[in-house]
């Protein structure tokens, strides 16, 4: 006996389908009911120092004239509280997930106004951070979390496994410091020393006057567009990846670079030359005006250009 297959009756589907969405939509609603909304303000010294800590979400922090700091944002329903504990000129700030919870469900958008000059110290593990319009000292450790900052006036330094990393010049920075396994590094319109590694991730710098310009990559290209100072140097070393300088040195520059498998070219005509009949490797050493800045680039199999226009 041949069994006919019962099709479904199309009222009965647009039914089921319509409480789905329904049900879609009351746990969404629900979700959003559940957040806990942000706002507090703690006075600080001005000079003081704000140190946060998230899981996962957003950190922004904005530079103002006050002598506080206001907190502001929403903390998902996964999230247990928000401790907010002052110590002297020390104000910390950090999102507490319940024991046993998932870092997943665990998000929380912080949206700090910091006194300008105030040191920062930002702790996340997928967080993103951006800090906008701040001058004082900033030290943020993230693992796969993006960072963008504005940079001026005091030191910083950015730690990241996978995340990208996006500084932005505000005006003379103090020194500036980047390590990064595989995200890449962007450093625009900066000013001041530089020094950054990176194990896969691009090196991407333009720097206005530099007195010291220090770069490391395993695999990852270098791109670096810069004016030396008198007596300046410029230190770049590659593996693999492609090394690409334009320095403008008014009082001139001194020039080597090695590679052992790749080429090397410049735009002022001079080209790498063997420098063994034996063995691979080629090398390239140039002066150029008055020999006032010392640039120096290596790498293994990787491409060398330079241009001093």
């Amino acid at each position: 006996m041949t069994m006919r297959r019962r099709v479904p009756d199309p009222a009965s589907l647009l039914a089921a389908l319509g409480v789905a969405v329904l049900l879609w939509c009351a746990a969404t609603l629900s979700a959003h009911a559940a957040a806990k909304p942000l706002d507090q303000r703690v006075p600080l010294d001005p000079t003081g120092t704000v140190a946060v800590s998230n899981v996962s979400g957003l950190v922004t922090l904005e530079g103002w004239d006050r002598p506080e700091v206001r907190i502001t944002g929403e903390l998902e329903n996964g999230v247990e509280r928000l401790d907010v504990r002052k110590d002297g000129n020390r104000l910390v700030v950090k999102v507490v997930l319940p024991r046993g919870g998932s870092l997943r469900d665990g998000e929380a958008t912080l949206s700090l106004s910091v006194p300008k000059a105030a040191k920062l110290e930002i702790s996340t593990v997928s967080a993103e951070v951006e800090s906008i319009r701040v001058s004082g000292d900033q030290r943020v450790n993230s693992v796969s979390g993006n960072v963008g900052l504005d940079v001026a006036g005091g030191s910083t330094e950015v730690k990241t496994v996978s995340g990208d990393v996006h500084l932005r010049g505000a005006g003379k920075a103090g020194r500036v410091r980047v390590s990064s396994v595989s995200g890449n590094v962007r450093y625009e319109r900066g000013a001041g020393s530089f020094e950054a590694n990176t194990v896969s991730g691009d090196l991407v710098v333009g720097l206005g006057a530099t007195p010291s310009l220090r770069l490391r990559s395993t695999s990852g290209d270098i791109r670096v567009s810069a004016v030396s100072d008198r007596g300046g140097s410029v230190d770049a070393e590659s593996v693999s990846g492609d090394v690409t300088l334009k320095l403008k040195a008014p009082a001139g520059l001194e020039f080597e670079a090695e590679s052992f498998s790749g080429d090397i070219a410049s735009c002022f005509g001079a080209r790498g030359e063997s420098t063994s009949a034996m063995s691979p490797g080629t090398a390239l050493r140039s002066v150029r005006g008055a020999g006032g800045a010392r640039v120096r680039v290596k790498t293994m199999s990787g491409d060398i250009s330079v241009c001093d226009r």
